[in-house]
């Protein structure tokens, strides 16, 4: 009886397959957000394709990160772990930013634990540079002629037991710095004055 039931069991498992990975915590997606009202005490983040900051110029707030997690499982996850890391792509300040510059190593590592994210729920993630870390980065790379064109983030979600894919664990993010502002574009050319539209 009890061979019976174990080749009953080894059948069934060969039928249905190995079991499905464990569900987890994904990264959704990531947006580079700015502040550009300065002079507010609560800043207002707006999602940006780039960021104004010619060489040079004072930092008054740097830009940040906003990062969706979601937990694929129906069970609540705990103590998540965020490693990320910043890195920037450096151009010549001589040459204006006329030609694309190069990615570097990242010049800020670090981590964050999200506490808790309910089962089949999502959450919003802040991920800020360290002011006096980037501050510091900036006035270096200034001083040997090099200025950042782009700034990229890079996170992973920190994998545990039994997970056994990076699929969408893995994700990153990049930021476009402006060295002047854009070119306004001329506006259309109206009708002829005096002649109806």
């Amino acid at each position: 009886m009890r061979n019976r039931l174990a080749a009953a069991a080894v059948l069934a498992l060969c039928l249905c397959g190995s079991p499905p990975a464990s569900a987890g915590v994904i990264l959704k997606e990531m947006r580079w957000q700015v502040a550009p009202n300065l002079r507010s005490p609560k800043p207002t983040w707006h999602d940006a394709a780039a960021w104004l900051q010619p060489p040079g110029s004072k930092i008054e707030r740097a830009p940040r990160v906003l990062a969706v997690l979601l937990n694929e499982s129906a069970k609540p996850e705990e103590a998540i772990l965020l490693r990320y890391a910043f890195s920037a792509r450096l151009a010549q300040v001589q040459g204006g930013g006329a030609s694309e510059g190069t990615w570097t190593i990242p010049f800020l590592l670090d981590e964050r634990r999200v506490p808790k994210i309910r089962g089949n729920d999502s959450i919003q993630v802040t991920i800020c540079l360290n002011r006096a870390v980037f501050r510091d980065y900036l006035l270096r790379m200034r001083r040997a002629g090099f200025w950042p064109d782009s700034l990229r983030l890079q996170v992973m979600v920190e994998p545990r037991p039994g997970e056994s894919s990076f699929d969408n664990r893995v994700i990153e993010a990049t930021l476009p710095v402006l060295w002047k502002q854009p070119a306004a574009q001329p506006a259309p050319a109206g009708p002829p004055e005096g002649k109806p539209k």
